[in-house]
């Protein structure tokens, strides 16, 4: 290490100490619900925190009092249906899902990325509050929100052999909300059926497979998590259409 970092770290270690136990003490708090306008800043393949695979992507607010606040979801690569969910992800922003080739994810997102897409973001918590989803409802084009249905404009298969996007210049289709909050509509849970919830900071996705008299246990990959009611999220599948 450079001398003089070492130097700054060294009259920093006061001010460390205090900053560091407020930061110890303090939550980060989402942002209101709501629908906001944003864009999309960052998206990466890599891991999360129990070292499954996954895409986070950042969404920066660029309107309103929030303009400045970002905001960061998660799609994890490792589950029976990921790779589904990863594609309307990707067509909720305009992106025809089969261009693009996954040998070649990262490359992909940097091109999404490098369009400086400007989104209808919509933030959703969950029933006990403790974790917030965040949905993409489209393209904002030329200045103006759009929500009629229209075909994708993006084709990604460019990018793997040119290296360059084709422009985002009109809205895409708007795909329909994947998951329901359970209090919104009385469904019943029953094992089989796919949920979501927030386990250790990170959101999982898997399917009830034992229901308890206040906890349902959850199969995730090989392995069961017992959750709560109120802490699951029911996912709507193919099936549920």
């Amino acid at each position: 290490m450079p001398n003089e970092i070492q130097s700054w770290l060294d009259k920093q270690a006061g001010a460390w100490a205090g900053e560091s136990e407020k930061a110890k003490n303090s939550k980060f708090d989402k942002l209101p619900e709501g629908r906001y306008i944003g864009v999309l800043t960052s998206a990466e393949v890599g891991v999360s925190r129990n070292e499954r695979p996954q895409v986070a992507w950042g969404y920066t607010i660029i309107e309103g009092d929030l303009a400045g606040e970002k905001v960061r979801a998660y799609d994890g690569l490792d589950q029976e249906d990921s790779l589904y969910y990863l594609g309307r992800r990707f067509g909720s922003m305009g992106v025809d899902p089969t261009t693009i080739d996954l040998k070649k994810l990262q490359k992909h997102l940097d091109a999404l990325v490098e369009q400086k897409l400007t989104l209808k973001i919509r933030l959703k918590n969950s029933k006990d509050g403790e974790f917030q989803n965040i949905y993409i409802d489209g393209v904002v084009s030329g200045g103006s929100e759009t929500s009629a249905p229209t075909e994708p404009v993006v084709d990604m298969s460019q990018v793997a052999s040119e290296g360059e996007p084709e422009v985002v210049e009109e809205v895409v289709e708007v795909v329909e909300e994947v998951v329901e909050d359970v209090a919104e509509e009385e469904v019943t849970l029953a094992v089989g059926m796919t949920v979501q919830f927030e386990w250790q900071g990170e959101t999982l996705q898997g399917v009830a497979a034992e229901l308890l008299d206040t906890k349902a246990k959850i199969k995730v990959g090989d392995k069961l998590y017992p959750v709560a009611y109120d802490k699951l999220a029911l996912v709507e599948t193919e099936l549920d259409k």
